[in-house]
């Protein structure tokens, strides 16, 4: 198994990378190794392990979860599909919320997940190595 990015053909780009390439400073970085050893025990483990992937009721793909602050949460949606871990999208929400505009925010982000999987699932030599 490997890790790929999705790239979006009628957007031209990886979703999953762009989010990543927000992080450019020294946090961000330390963020984005972290974010890489979870992908790369993920790809070790053939994308199954009841710790760093979760699937989400509603939805046909997995969510790996990283903490960025006490309070802001990232998340990556992906799938498994043959060999490949497919990284679809990518979010940082709150740790808590009990507010509904921001439940419809999050659910707008998992929205755009599953538009993103049916678009790989169409196409789904469209993507680049991770």
């Amino acid at each position: 198994m490997k890790a790929v990015y999705h790239h979006h053909t009628a957007k031209g780009h990886c979703p999953v990378r762009k989010f990543f390439n927000q992080y450019t400073d020294t946090r961000g970085k330390k963020i984005l190794t972290d974010i890489d050893a979870k992908i790369k025990h993920l790809v070790s483990l053939n994308g199954i392990s009841k710790n760093l992937a979760k699937p989400l009721t509603g939805y046909s793909f997995l969510q790996l979860g990283i903490r960025k602050t006490k309070d802001i949460l990232i998340r990556i949606n992906f799938i498994r599909y043959r060999d490949l871990l497919v990284l679809l999208h990518a979010f940082e929400k709150p740790s808590n919320y009990d507010n509904a505009k921001v439940k419809k925010e999050v659910d707008k982000e998992y929205e755009i997940a599953e538009q993103h999987r049916l678009n790989f699932i169409s196409n789904p030599q469209s993507y680049e190595e991770y």
